[in-house]
């Protein structure tokens, strides 16, 4: 055949195009006969039409339990959409997915992060919406101890806080049954266990935004010795 110089597009709302490719968006739904009318170089023309239907895209929102939170925090998002939805996509924005409508999510690291979610019609059609989170940094707990005496224990912390953040509050648990809210406390342990698993949960806090950490080691506690006597 002869090669083919004119392509005219007809999308039966009133619209046309002259490209060989080409696409349209029309501005209501509906059925559209849309024709397409080739011409060749020796003006021999050829015409097809095909029925196009045109639905409306599903109503679809995001709902977060929070918008700023702390890492490895559960997040609970809730995809909402009318009763033509049949699937929903989500992006967490962090390399992770879900087809859950209503998923939980951990993120590890702090940051902004974009979530995407798509809920997508049994025709095809789809709408897409996002929402911005922030995963705040959290402090870095750490702790040293140095025997007093016997056993008694200073007990040093070492945490770090994110930049712009401090510390402002040390929860220490000591494996015996007590606790401290010092940031260096000195605690003697009147048990003879001799080996106590201490566990610091230290926070920090910038105008008004608090994440914290928690750090657990063994601590070891001189056995304090029996004393026994008698008498005649």
């Amino acid at each position: 055949g002869f090669p083919i110089e004119i392509w005219h597009w007809d999308f039966g709302d009133g619209n046309f195009s002259l490209d060989q490719y080409t696409n349209h968006i029309f501005s209501d739904t509906g059925t559209y006969d849309v024709n397409l009318t080739i011409t060749d170089s020796i003006g021999c023309i050829n015409s097809l039409m095909k029925n196009v239907e045109v639905n409306l895209p599903p109503q679809v929102s995001i709902s977060l339990s929070d918008s700023i939170l702390c890492p490895n925090t559960p997040l609970y998002l809730f995809g909402i959409g009318d009763s033509t939805v049949v699937e929903y996509y989500w992006d967490f924005g962090d390399g992770s997915f879900s087809n859950e409508q209503n998923p939980v999510h951990f993120y590890q690291t702090n940051g902004t992060y974009i979530i995407t979610l798509i809920g997508t019609k049994t025709d095809g059609c789809f709408t897409t919406v996002t929402e911005e989170i922030i995963i705040l940094p959290s402090p870095t707990a750490d702790y040293t101890y140095t025997e007093i005496d016997c056993a008694t224990i200073l007990f040093s912390d070492l945490s770090i806080p994110p930049p712009g953040y401090n510390v402002v509050a040390w929860n220490w648990n000591f494996d015996d049954g007590t606790y401290s809210v010092l940031q260096n406390p000195v605690h003697y342990f009147t048990s003879n266990m001799g080996i106590y698993n201490v566990t610091l949960v230290v926070t920090s806090d910038s105008s008004g935004y608090s994440c914290t950490d928690t750090i657990t080691q063994p601590v070891y506690a001189q056995i304090l010795p029996s004393v026994f006597f008698t008498w005649n």
